[in-house]
Parts: C-alpha cells; structure tokens; sequence
C-alpha cells in the first residue's frame, strides 16, 4: 500500500505544494474519477490554485486526465452568469467527460446554479428552445484552476483545495525537472500508475 501511494505521488515531485494536506488533496482528487461509480453522492469540486501563474496548475489536472482516460482534460471557460453557467453544465452533463476543467478563472467560484451541481448525481435543465425538461446523470468529476482562487456562497465547504505556492518570479523558466516532459512520463508510465492507484482504491 506504502509503495503503490509513493508511486502513485511520484509526477507531484516537482510540484511546490503548499502543505502536505495539499499533496494529499491532489491524490484525492485523481482518486476520485477512477471511483466515481463506486460511490453514492456527490463528489466535490477540486480546487487547484497557487500564488503565482506558471506555477503548475493546469498541468496537474492535465496529468490526472493523461492517467484516468489517457488524453488532456477537457476545459471551460469559467461562466459570467447563472444563465450561461447552467448551459455549460447542461452541455457537459449531455457529453458526460470523466472530468472537465474550468480553466483561468478570474473572478469568485460559486452560485446557486454550481452549488446545486456540487450537491446532486441529476442534473435538470430545460432544453434550448423547447418547453420540455431533460434529466441527465451527473458523474463528471469538477476541477477549476486559477490564481489566489476564492469562493462565493457554500461553494467553499464543497471544495477540496490543492495549493501551489511558489517562490519564483518566473515559474514557468524553472528547469532540471525530474521527470520532462513529465506527460511524456506519465503516458509511459500510465499502466503502473493506474494498477498502483486500483491497489490503493481496494
């Protein structure tokens, strides 16, 4: 078990993460997707963030798609209101990704409509331009990335928080990196990840 969660924290060796708990955040977060099914309710939103942008945050939701479905995770805009932002639920409730990434976000996460998402499996909406409703399962896993992320409403106490923090001007221009390109890795690497995270699940 000690050995399959080493392994499985192995692409995170490069990453500045704040504390351990932050660490521990991101695991449960790749966790989640794998056991989605396994498990009745709602899972929470996955919050990475981080003081200073190039610090790493989109590439750690990239390397949890690259391992649970073995592509890029596919992003969203984050939404300017309630209205658009249950479209964009509906949509991808109707293409139901293993996980979705609300990308670059610049201004407070949370609403009624994205709490309402973060406390249901069944998603409800009214078709564009019809009078009918349409129920649709709701196991997508969310993730949201930003800088100094903050949140509205209940959506913080529906949030699992992953935090980067770096002391670099540049992050981005860091070198010597452990594993890099750490995707190419994590791809070559893709089946002993996956069976260590199954042995950590069981």
């Amino acid at each position: 078990m000690r050995a399959a969660a080493a392994f499985a924290l192995e692409p995170l060796c490069d990453f500045p993460f704040l504390t351990e708990a932050h660490r521990a955040a991101w695991l449960a977060s790749l966790l989640t997707p794998l056991a989605r099914y396994t498990f009745d309710g709602p899972a929470p939103l996955f919050a990475l963030d981080a003081n200073n942008k190039g610090a790493g945050k989109t590439l750690l939701a990239d390397v949890i798609a690259e391992i649970v479905t073995g592509r890029a995770m596919p992003r969203t805009p984050q939404a300017l209101n309630e209205t658009e932002e249950a479209k964009r639920i509906t949509a991808v409730a109707l293409a139901a990704p293993r996980a979705v990434l609300i990308d670059n976000i610049a201004h407070p996460v949370g609403s009624s409509v994205f709490d309402a998402l973060l406390t249901a499996t069944v998603w409800s909406d009214r078709v564009l331009g019809k009078s009918e409703t349409i129920e649709l399962p709701m196991f997508t896993v969310w993730y949201a990335s930003g800088n100094n992320l903050t949140f509205k409403g209940d959506t913080g106490r529906r949030t699992l928080h992953v935090r980067l923090e770096t002391d670099l001007e540049h992050p981005w221009e860091r070198t010597n990196f452990k594993h890099d390109p750490l995707l190419t890795w994590v791809r070559e690497q893709r089946a002993a990840l996956v069976a260590a995270l199954l042995t950590i699940l069981r």
